[in-house]
């Protein structure tokens, strides 16, 4: 296939009508594949239907078994401290929490141990640890941590830039929105 574009037409946009032609041509070709599969589904669906009917109210059909539940072992003593809500949740307190406390602009990182209440510094920030919950749930491990952070400056008041709960498995959901620095939570200890 040649193309020939008028030589009035500069270089960058002869290129990007190029592109958009191979756009064209790649997108006609996608089409084409798309009512492909749709033919073969219809073609599917004819070998499925059936003209016989299907009694409900029969029983007898429908195998039907109760769920087995799955005893999972634990350990006295986690029974002990731990919190169980109905076998959903086992979840544990602890005293201290592992965070890593990072600089976006210095790529200095810190891995700092914090206990319930105590505070420490990073940079200009302050973090303090609430509370750290772990889940015992082989199948959904992870340490949530309830803390608060504070940025300092300089003849300012101290500003509270981050209050809540982090989760260490998805640091997506609640993490610090700040400019320089980032919190992570590692684990519970």
């Amino acid at each position: 296939m040649t193309i020939k574009l008028p030589t009035r037409i500069g270089y960058a946009r002869s290129l990007l009508i190029i592109r958009c032609l191979l756009l064209v041509i790649t997108c006609s070709s996608f089409i084409t594949d798309v009512y492909a599969v749709i033919d073969e589904a219809s073609n599917m669906e004819e070998l499925f239907t059936t003209d016989e009917e299907v009694n409900i109210e029969d029983k007898t059909q429908l195998p039907l078994t109760e769920p087995s539940s799955v005893d999972i072992p634990v350990d006295d003593k986690l029974k002990s401290d731990a919190i169980s809500s109905n076998n959903e949740m086992i979840l544990k307190n602890y005293d201290k929490a592992k965070v890593i406390a990072l600089n976006k602009i210095t790529a200095k990182s810190k891995e700092m141990t914090l206990a319930i209440e105590e505070v420490q510094y990073f940079g200009n920030i302050e973090i303090k640890i609430h509370r750290c919950v772990k889940n015992l749930d082989p199948y959904a491990p992870d340490d949530k941590v309830l803390l608060t952070i504070m940025e300092n400056k300089t003849e300012e008041d101290p500003i509270m830039v981050f209050q809540g709960w982090m989760i260490s498995s998805n640091i997506g959901i609640s993490t610090l929105e700040h400019p320089v620095y980032e919190v992570f939570i590692k684990e519970c200890l």
